[in-house]
C-alpha cells in the first residue's frame, strides 16, 4: 500500500472535502470491508486517538497499515496489494544486503531457469501467509511483463526494482543479455532487444550468424 493509494482511499470518502472523516464517511469505508454496522462506533472511537470526533489523515493511515491483508484488499484493490507485498520483499533484500537474484535461484526449480505461478506464489507466501489468489494473480502479472506465463530472471529483478522503496540502491546500471542473431540479421546490423519493458538497438558483431548466440551489455535507464 503506497501513501498515494491510502491518500486517494481518505479523499474518495473525504465527502466534504474538508480534509477529515466524520463518523458517517468513516462508517461507509468500515462497512465495505465488512465490519458489522453495530461495531463501528467503537471501532470509530479506537481509530480517533485524539478524540477530537474526527479522524485525520494521520490517523488514518496509521489505522490502514495495522490492518489485515484481505481488509486492506476490499479497500484499494488487488493489485495495490501486490505491489506492497513486492515492494515489502525488495526493501526487505536491500536491509539484508541480499541480491534479488538469489532470491529467484533459490525458488525456481525448472531446468530453464523460468518460475511458474505456483513457485512464485510460494515466494510471496513465504512473506505473507494470507494472500488471496487475487492478489497473488496480480503479482504475477506485475512481474510477467512479456506474458508468456512464465517470470525470467530478468522480469522478476526488474519487477522488484520498480516496487522498491530504496530503488536507487536496488538498481543497476547495466545488464548483460544473451541474445541469438534472428533470420535476417547479420553483422554490422542493429538488432532490436527488448529488455525489462524497454527497447535497445545492439549491433550484430563480427563472426556470428543466424542462431548464434552474443552477450551484449546494455546501459539501463538511470
Amino acid at each position: 500500500m503506497s501513501m498515494d493509494d491510502a491518500l486517494a482511499l481518505f479523499q474518495r470518502f473525504d465527502v466534504n472535502g474538508n480534509g477529515t472523516l466524520g463518523f458517517d464517511e468513516l462508517r461507509e469505508l468500515l462497512l465495505i470491508i465488512g465490519v458489522p454496522a453495530a461495531d463501528v462506533p467503537r471501532l470509530f472511537g479506537v481509530i480517533d486517538t485524539n478524540s477530537d470526533g474526527n479522524i485525520d489523515f494521520e490517523e488514518f493511515i496509521r489505522w490502514m497499515y495495522a490492518q489485515p491483508v484481505d481488509a486492506k484488499e476490499k479497500m484499494l484493490g488487488s493489485t495495490a496489494v501486490a505491489k506492497q507485498l513486492l515492494r515489502e520483499i525488495a526493501d526487505s533484500l536491500i536491509a539484508k544486503n541480499i541480491p534479488p537474484e538469489h532470491l529467484f535461484a533459490s525458488a525456481s526449480v525448472r531446468s530453464d531457469g523460468l518460475l511458474s505461478r505456483d513457485e512464485l506464489s510460494r515466494i510471496l507466501l513465504a512473506y505473507l501467509p494470507d494472500l488471496s489468489p487475487t492478489v497473488l494473480s496480480e503479482a504475477f502479472h506485475l512481474c510477467d511483463w512479456d506474458h508468456s506465463g512464465w517470470i525470467n530472471i530478468e522480469e522478476f529483478v526488474s519487477a522488484l526494482r520498480r516496487e522498491a522503496s530504496g530503488l536507487q540502491e536496488l538498481t543497476p546500471s547495466t545488464a548483460d543479455v544473451s541474445v541469438t542473431v534472428p533470420a535476417g540479421w547479420r553483422y554490422g546490423m542493429q538488432l532490436p532487444v527488448e529488455y525489462a519493458g524497454h527497447l535497445y538497438h545492439v549491433d550484430v558483431p563480427s563472426g556470428h550468424t543466424i542462431g548464434s548466440t552474443f552477450t551484449t551489455t546494455l546501459k539501463l535507464p538511470g
